[in-house]
């Protein structure tokens, strides 16, 4: 595919064609592991990073420096035998939190509730699995 030749070439591709040419938009970026050097790259390539990037929520990002647009708050939730969201640290300007997850492929997935509570906010993530409890309900007859 034209313009995406390799993840870089492809992340800027996507951001001309569909993020960074839209007005009033608030992007939040969920990057895994090599993902998060890509990420960094873009929001060094591109100004207007920190105007439409809101958070970025990193698991296991392998990124080494700050992202650029200091104002964007990063969280890693990096591979750790600590409960999941357990606060690490900070490292290359972001937050690290445990994953709760020592396997690296599945930090996303064990982080996956807490990423969208920040995004959300507090109590979106408890509304959300309320929701999916009733629908549950629902699809059972109950």
């Amino acid at each position: 595919m034209n313009g995406s030749q390799t993840p870089f070439e492809h992340a800027q591709t996507v951001w001309d064609d569909f993020i960074g040419a839209v007005q009033n938009k608030i992007v939040f970026i969920v990057a895994h592991s090599f993902g998060g050097v890509v990420v960094q790259s873009l929001s060094k390539d591109n100004s207007n990073f920190g105007e439409i990037v809101f958070k970025v929520a990193f698991t296991d990002s392998v990124h080494m420096g700050k992202i650029s647009g200091d104002s964007v708050p990063c969280i890693n939730w990096v591979t750790s035998s600590k409960p999941v969201d357990t606060h690490l640290g900070a490292r290359f300007g972001c937050e690290m939190r445990s994953a709760g997850s020592t396997n690296h492929p599945w930090t996303s997935h064990y982080a996956m509730d807490y990423i969208f509570d920040w995004f959300t906010g507090n109590d979106n993530v408890k509304h959300i699995k309320d929701a999916h409890d009733d629908d549950k309900m629902e699809d059972s007859g109950n």
